[in-house]
């Protein structure tokens, strides 16, 4: 793992742990470059990697691998206010995830329909959120605490730590890619029995 970099905030590291988890469920372990409980410019840590939206235009092309990835991504979005509230509700701030949410309905309103359908949609892709950190609490926690630890792991720590976590190995070269519509999401459950 990276040596320290600076004292992270423990709300912080669940935080981002909770986006890393979500992201490396839905396979994009790929593209993590790093995940950071350390403060740094206007944000106070980051989970810095590629999404499969990068190559899409939901706005324009509603193929369900399209609305996968920008729902999948809605959910990776709110996974870490989702971690940051079960690990210390007291420690959650309106604006910890302003960006976070901010961002989520921006995408769920690239899908379009009324207003009342957006937040019925944005409403339900917190819940898969809430979900998923729930069944993987345990993964949350490991990055959690490797993020306290350490302050930054690299997008291979981070996956050599799920994978030691979770009893799930994926070779790096058969990771999944949205991009790929001949693939098969291993993770295609993830987060989806809300009740």
């Amino acid at each position: 793992m990276s040596r320290r970099i600076a004292t992270p905030n423990p709300a912080t590291a669940y935080h981002e742990a909770g986006h890393a988890v979500a992201a490396w469920l839905f396979g994009y372990g790929c593209v993590i470059k790093r995940v950071s409980a350390v403060a740094e410019e206007d944000f106070l840590g980051v989970l810095e990697g590629g999404s499969p939206l990068a190559d899409m235009d939901p706005e324009w092309d509603s193929a369900p691998e399209v609305v996968a990835a920008l729902e999948n991504d809605a959910v990776i979005l709110n996974s870490g206010p989702v971690a940051q509230r079960r690990f210390k509700p007291r420690s959650w701030r309106e604006y910890h995830g302003s960006k976070d949410r901010s961002d989520a309905v921006s995408l769920v309103g690239k899908l379009g329909g009324s207003i009342e359908h957006e937040e019925a949609l944005h409403a339900r892709l917190y819940q898969r959120a809430e979900a998923l950190i729930s069944a993987h609490w345990a993964e949350v926690e490991a990055v959690a605490a490797a993020l306290i630890e350490c302050g930054e792991l690299s997008g291979n720590e981070l996956i050599d730590l799920l994978e030691a976590a979770s009893g799930r190995h994926i070779p790096r070269s058969e990771l999944f890619d949205y991009r790929d519509p001949a693939q098969t999401n291993p993770f295609s459950d993830v987060g989806e029995n809300v009740s």
